[in-house]
């Protein structure tokens, strides 16, 4: 015992017996048979050691005459087709999968014997064909991911990504989603965002950009592929779309269906065609230049001068008395008052036969509604032009109100809100319900927006004691301002002197404490990482100039000597510090940015202002 006990630790590579079979061996699968078989030989041959100390091996051999009786037999058409494929196989990598197929049929001896007339097959080439059937199963192709080799040169990346991820060149809506698909598979979820810019012309604006700045950017090529993987739609329209400018744009489109039926009653073709290119070219006006010839604050033409334009025809608490004469006129809107004009006197006239007597009738209703909308439109560019004058956040004192125009800002407040509605949906999309106030706050918390928290709050309804007089034609009023005899209300900023109303015409009740209950608290906010740079005894920022020069490290320092102790610890930072590839790095960036609400955007609605 002692000696077989030596042979197990020291000669003999021997596993310890940790199975029995209950069954009959003739009822086992071919590779359980083997894997039983080949346990015991091994048995075999230790006890083969004991005997003969220096002759185990030979021992053993002249035990084993013949293979035993389950290897035995003709071998099967199957297997002779197989091993015929396997001799015809034209790479290696195919003559493997084929030899997956019966690897484990016979055990390694005894294949190598029967494949002599089909061809030599080594030890190595039947453990790689059985270790392909463990891994990818007995003749399947496994799959191979492509990866290209990716160098480009970071500085100039961040510097591109810097440029592109400035948010004139893009918006989010408040609706849809995107699906980013990586490189190895995995998916990532982003609100949908729309180009406000086409790509070339992002491009061409970089180019004018690293002229200016005498900065070396990247090829064409890889800045249209990095644009492309960080996949936008493409904005249709010049100008984001809020209900007054959609309703404006379709009066554009009434009018031209007015005119194409006009045609059909027999209308001069070169009309028509007149008609058309002056409409479009009075839709492009209001979305593009109609806004910059709004913003002079004292203008000469009384269309585009805003103190006259929006003063009130009839209340002098609403007027303002230019001091210049209104002596000019705009080329483009005599353009789209004289197509109006025309339009209209056409419909009303006999140039043209309708094929009954309601058609001229409903032409005229459709052209006052097209009428209208336009009208609106035109006025609703300038107003928030007006209102963006008091632009300012107010601190904790109230002293007034500017509201924005209606409609105007909307994709402010969806940007700010768009990360929040997708965090809910997906949460509902989960099997959870959101019908109530904690079930938003839970959403909201489970996947937390970046830069955002919320809170769950209940009022005592039994408290409320406010009552107030009902200011007359409120909705049109967009400036408040609280003074000591009451509250000043005015229509557009800084227009008259506006209209003041006594607190004793309003407040009928004061209101008292409504006891504000925190039912459920705010949840911790999702700390961001931010970077201050540190500036110089000039004012200037103190930038890092002294970089690794080990290749792959992106590392850089303020110091040499701080660069020289990184040099000694040896510790370098990889860029790619994972499996992904530098364009799935720019695709999750790219993610990111939509998925957390910063405050320069919270900053920036024009909702509330105050006198400093």
């Amino acid at each position: 015992m002692d000696t077989t006990a030596n042979l197990t630790e020291r000669e003999v590579e021997r596993e310890p017996l940790t199975f029995q079979i209950k069954t009959p061996l003739q009822n086992l699968t071919k590779r359980e048979q083997l894997n039983i078989v080949q346990k015991a030989k091994e048995d075999c041959l230790l006890v083969c050691s004991v005997i003969a100390p220096c002759s185990g091996e030979e021992l053993f051999q002249s035990t084993v005459s013949v293979e035993r009786e389950i290897y035995e037999g003709p071998v099967s058409d199957n297997t002779v087709v197989l091993m015929s494929a396997c001799k015809n196989a034209k790479t290696r990598n195919l003559k493997k999968q084929i030899l997956s197929l019966y690897a484990y049929r016979y055990p390694i001896n005894t294949l190598k014997k029967l494949h002599l007339p089909y061809g030599k097959i080594s030890t190595w080439e039947i453990k790689q064909a059985r270790s392909h059937a463990n891994l990818h199963g007995p003749g399947t192709i496994p799959e191979t991911t492509t990866k290209h080799r990716v160098r480009l040169d970071m500085g100039k990346l961040d510097h591109f990504i810097d440029f592109v991820n400035r948010p004139y060149f893009y918006q989010d809506v408040s609706y849809g989603s995107k699906i980013l698909v990586l490189d190895n598979g995995d998916k990532i979820e982003m609100p949908n965002v729309v180009r406000t810019v086409t790509r070339s012309t992002m491009i061409e604006q970089y180019l004018e950009y690293c002229k200016e700045q005498c900065h070396e950017p990247l090829s064409r090529s890889t800045m249209f592929k990095i644009l492309e993987i960080r996949e936008a739609s493409q904005r249709k329209s010049l100008q984001g779309l809020d209900n007054t400018a959609a309703d404006g744009a379709a009066g554009f489109q009434t009018l031209e269906t007015l005119v194409e039926t006009l045609e059909k009653g027999g209308m001069e073709m070169q009309w028509c065609l007149y008609v058309r290119h002056k409409l479009q070219d009075a839709k492009r006006y209001l979305k593009t230049d109609c806004r910059l010839h709004c913003q002079p604050d004292d203008s000469t033409c009384a269309a585009h001068c805003r103190r006259f334009a929006l003063s009130d025809p009839v209340e002098p608490d609403f007027q303002h008395q230019c001091s210049h004469e209104h002596q000019s006129t705009c080329g483009d809107c005599q353009v789209l008052k004289k197509v109006l004009q025309d339009v209209r006197q056409r419909i009303e006239g006999s140039s043209w036969t309708p094929y009954n007597l309601d058609q001229r009738e409903d032409l005229l209703y459709d052209f006052n509604q097209a009428l209208e909308n336009i009208l609106l439109w035109k006025a609703h560019i300038m107003r928030p032009i007006n209102q963006e004058k008091r632009g300012k956040r107010i601190g904790i004192v109230v002293m007034r109100y500017d509201f924005s125009e209606p409609q105007y800002g909307k994709d402010v407040c969806d940007r700010i809100l768009c990360p929040m509605k997708s965090t809910i949906r997906r949460y509902c999309n989960e099997g959870h319900d959101a019908v109530s106030a904690k079930d938003m706050r839970a959403a909201l918390s489970e996947r937390p927006v970046r830069g955002t928290t919320a809170c769950v709050c209940s009022i005592n309804e039994t408290k409320k004691t406010l009552e107030v007089q009902k200011i007359h034609g409120f909705s049109k009023y967009h400036n408040f301002k609280f003074e000591e005899e009451g509250m000043r209300i005015w229509r557009a900023y800084g227009i008259g002197q506006g209209r003041l109303i006594p607190y004793q015409d309003l407040v009928v009740r004061p209101q008292g404490s409504t006891c504000l209950v925190v039912d459920e608290k705010f949840f911790p906010l999702k700390e961001t990482r931010l970077h201050k740079a540190k500036k110089n005894s000039d004012g200037e920022q103190v930038n890092d100039l002294f970089a690794c020069s080990d290749p792959g490290c992106n590392m850089v320092f303020k110091k040499f000597s701080e660069l020289e102790s990184h040099l000694d610890v040896d510790n370098h930072c990889q860029i790619l510090r994972n499996s992904d590839t530098v364009y799935d790095k720019l695709r999750k960036d790219w993610a990111e940015n939509f998925l957390r609400v910063n405050d320069e955007e919270i900053d920036s609605a024009p909702v509330k202002s105050s006198d400093e």
